[in-house]
């Protein structure tokens, strides 16, 4: 089973300077995807029936597993940009 990310760490720093970072743990956050991902399902499904018709039906019901895996997909990902005056750092755990 595809999970999401439990922690994204976000982290700046400046030319000269140490930096800070932050860890965040977006597993707090499950369960209220859980429920915006319940009230899309309860929206895609009229929707899906409505537009059925045109052939549209399979995309407009498969978004919300495809926005699932996308979101699910990031875990592992680390983004770090370094530049002269400073830099960025994304984490995603």
């Amino acid at each position: 089973m595809m999970l999401p990310p439990a922690l994204i760490g976000i982290g700046f720093s400046k030319r000269g300077r140490n930096g800070f970072r932050l860890w965040f743990p977006f597993v707090l956050l499950w369960p209220l995807l859980f429920v915006v991902f319940v009230v899309a399902f309860a929206i895609a499904i009229p929707l899906s029936i409505v537009v059925a018709p045109w052939g549209y039906a399979r995309p407009v019901f498969l978004f919300v597993p495809y926005v699932w895996r996308a979101l699910s997909a990031t875990r592992g990902l680390e983004v770090d940009v370094a530049g002269e005056d400073g830099g960025f750092f994304v984490s995603f755990i």
